[in-house]
């Protein structure tokens, strides 16, 4: 029963801390988001397991300051033995110790806590209920910032003070299931047997004795009475040290005979020293040394000179056997061969002698000539190495004044880049400038240039109109006749008005101004439709640039998402990771502990043989090795998460600083580029403006030499009507006077 209620409670600390977790603030609200983890999870709101999980996420948030104040110095504090993937379940659990535990009851909080890692809760439970640390790490002064002092240390921390006697039991217990104390209780309890803790006594009852059996005393031993006379001498150096040394070297010590306790963590320990020291060892096997040749040459022996010498052996037998058989043939006497044997003896023996001499001498030579090309392969060798050596250290020199090389080089063009970006705007405003000028001084010489050509035309023109007015003045200003009468009907032909009438020049002239009104009026249109092609080509190149830009920020977003999309499938391939190698620890956890219980089975089994006494103190022994054993993994365990943990906060800031770095490049090269559009934008300004000076210049000359050359057709339409008007009336009047 208690086994599902742990369970039970389980499951709820768990629900309350995926409820937490899941709570996005900017989607939903609390109500919405309970209403909706309910409803997935098939829960009733009205259940207690409902109204439970919606009261601690309602308290958690509204308290998230205060528990987030007392989870970072719980953390700081407390940092070798708590993991950061609890932080949810301590702040459900310091909610519900702190600010819930009167109305939850010290019972029910049991229960939440004994359904935890026991390990995980007696740190926590020691930390909260402890008033003096809870002073000493910041909480209580960071609390009464948050909270009303009074409600602070009247309220919260009189509920943790007087409630700390049941949390220590509740700690006891924590720390006899760690210690696999209940686990043993457990197990007694199922076998029937019974298991003593240091705090129980053990109730003696009397055993029934019987009447006891008689003694045997052993036979009387005769003692001697007798008294041997010794020396002063020795009877002077046996003094009380030296009768007791005497004494002690003569007894016999015999070892004691000890049980000896089976220990795989010994043996495992001094295992896996060996092997570090071996694997840090890099002390260099000296090489043999040569073996110098000895004085005596040394003659191997095998078949083929075996099987030699016994065909020589035989060949020698047979000459033997021929030269027998032919002095037996021929009656000679024996003594003869007898001699000639030992004479061929003789002289195979010298040879044999002089054979092996010969052996000897070109073994010892051979020796020599080894030693010799020995040394000499060694001194070729040293100086190999040190040719080796000598060319290293050039590379190592040549690489190294490569590497200042490119280094001075690297500084030179960074230099350079420092200039350029400190002068190049002073730069490029100068060559602006002076390509401005020199445009100017263009545009002026061609404007001077063009006014004398104009100035050339007009003089030259205005030159050939008076020289023809001059011919057409001599032609048509002297009449050949002269009249005394004036009449008009027969003034045709003398000149008088030019032969034309006032009305033909007023058509004439109503004629040329219509003629001017179209031309204007044409020029007017050309200069609109030519204003209104370059507006056209100006949202043409307006549209053009604005699709560049879509085209630009739509590429810009899409390698945007690419490395967004990079950046989160990295991170899922380290969480991966990560998830990976702590399922193969807890994997490795669980194949130990696995061994561990065989082992304690085979243990309990053989206590179980052996005798009460000792499978009590064996089975002490072997949960205090399994505890040593389990603290040994955990603190691999922490050292490994917390190395893992390091490392994953050195490439997280690496991975930092690097997209730091890319941004703040983006941003240079943003705004060079900016700054280099603003000045391209000015000087298409100035350009404009200055395009816009020229064409006002051009128009306002246009315009004077059009009024000049009007006034000058004026004049050439009608050149001399008012003078020949008058010379006319005074012809006329000089006519009427010498008529009259």
């Amino acid at each position: 029963m208690s086994c599902h209620t742990e369970g039970k409670r389980r499951q709820l600390l768990e629900q309350a801390e995926e409820l937490i977790k899941t709570y996005n603030p900017k989607r939903t609200t609390l109500e919405s988001h309970a209403n909706e983890y309910l409803s997935i999870n098939k829960l009733n709101a009205n259940d207690a397991d409902g109204a439970f999980l919606k009261e601690v996420l309602y308290g958690v948030m509204r308290c998230k300051a205060a528990l987030k104040v007392f989870a970072a110095c719980f953390f700081n504090d407390m940092s070798a033995r708590v993991l950061r993937s609890d932080y949810t379940m301590y702040m459900i659990l310091t909610y519900l110790s702190v600010f819930r535990l009167q109305e939850l009851t010290i019972s029910e909080f049991r229960k939440f806590v004994l359904s935890i890692d026991p390990d995980k809760m007696v740190n926590f439970l020691e930390y909260v209920f402890n008033a003096s640390s809870l002073e000493d790490s910041g909480v209580v002064a960071h609390w009464t910032k948050i909270f009303d002092p009074d409600y602070v240390r009247n309220t919260l921390l009189k509920q943790l003070t007087s409630s700390s006697l049941e949390i220590q039991q509740i700690i006891a217990e924590l720390r006899d299931k760690s210690t696999g104390i209940t686990a043993a209780k457990q197990a007694c309890k199922d076998c029937g047997t019974m298991v003593m803790t240091p705090g129980q006594r053990k109730e003696v009852k009397p055993p029934k004795l019987t009447a006891p059996v008689p003694r045997v005393v052993p036979e009387p031993s005769v003692i001697e009475q007798e008294l041997s006379c010794k020396s002063s001498g020795f009877v002077a150096d046996m003094t009380p040290e030296r009768r007791v040394t005497g004494k002690l070297e003569n007894t016999i010590c015999h070892p004691i005979a000890l049980h000896g306790t089976r220990s795989t963590v010994l043996v495992a320990q001094e295992a896996m020293e060996t092997k570090r020291v071996d694997q840090l060892d890099f002390s260099r096997t000296n090489g043999s040394k040569g073996k110098c040749a000895s004085s005596v040459a040394m003659v191997k022996l095998n078949a083929a000179t075996m099987f030699r010498e016994d065909a020589l052996f035989r060949t020698k037998q047979e000459q033997e056997a021929v030269n027998i058989n032919t002095y037996e043939a021929e009656l000679r006497d024996c003594a003869d061969f007898y001699h000639w044997q030992l004479d061929m003896r003789a002289r195979d023996q010298k040879t044999r002698y002089e054979q092996i001499a010969r052996t000897r001498d070109l073994a010892r030579a051979s020796a020599e000539e080894a030693q010799q090309a020995r040394l000499d392969k060694l001194v070729h060798n040293r100086q190999t190495a040190l040719l080796g050596v000598a060319e290293r250290d050039a590379m190592q020199t040549q690489l190294c004044l490569e590497k200042n090389l490119s280094l001075l080089k690297k500084r030179q063009l960074v230099s350079a880049l420092k200039q350029g970006r400190t002068h190049a705007r002073q730069h490029a405003l100068e060559a602006i400038l002076i390509e401005k000028r020199e445009f100017r001084t263009k545009l002026q010489q061609d404007i001077k240039c063009r006014l004398h050509e104009q100035d050339l035309h007009d003089k030259k023109r205005t030159k050939m109109l008076t020289q023809r007015v001059k011919q057409l003045k001599a032609e048509h200003s002297v009449h050949s006749k002269n009249m005394n009468i004036f009449d008009p009907t027969d003034a045709s032909g003398y000149g008088l008005l030019d032969e034309m009438s006032l009305v033909e020049m007023h058509q004439r002239l109503a004629k040329n101004k219509k003629r001017a009104d179209e031309e204007r009026k044409c020029r007017r249109l050309d200069f609109i439709e030519a204003n209104r092609a370059k507006q056209h080509r100006l949202i043409e190149r307006i549209e053009n640039i604005k699709r560049i830009r879509v085209a630009a920020a739509a590429k810009n977003h899409q390698t945007k998402q690419g490395h967004i999309e990079r950046l989160s499938n990295f991170k899922a391939d380290l969480r991966h990771r990560e998830a990976s190698l702590l399922l193969k620890l807890g994997e490795d956890f669980k194949n130990k502990q696995q061994k561990l219980i065989v082992e304690e089975a085979q243990t309990n089994k053989n206590q179980h043989v052996t005798g009460a006494d000792k499978m009590v103190k064996e089975r002490i022994a072997q949960e205090e090795l399994l505890q040593g054993a389990a603290r040994m993994a955990k603190v691999d365990q922490r050292n490994c998460l917390g190395l893992m943990a390091k490392y994953e906060v050195g490439k997280r800031r690496d991975r930092r600083q690097i997209d730091r770095n890319h941004a703040l490049e983006n941003e240079a090269q943003k705004k060079e580029k900016t700054s280099g559009d603003t000045r391209v934008a000015e000087g298409t300004r100035e350009m404009m403006k200055l395009q816009k000076q020229v064409i006002a210049k051009k128009k306002a000359a246009y315009l004077t030499q059009k009024k000049l050359h009007w006034e000058k057709m004026r004049t050439i339409v009608d050149p001399y009507t008012r003078h020949t008007n008058l010379l006319s009336i005074t012809r006329a009047k000089r006519h009427l006077v010498t008529s009259q």
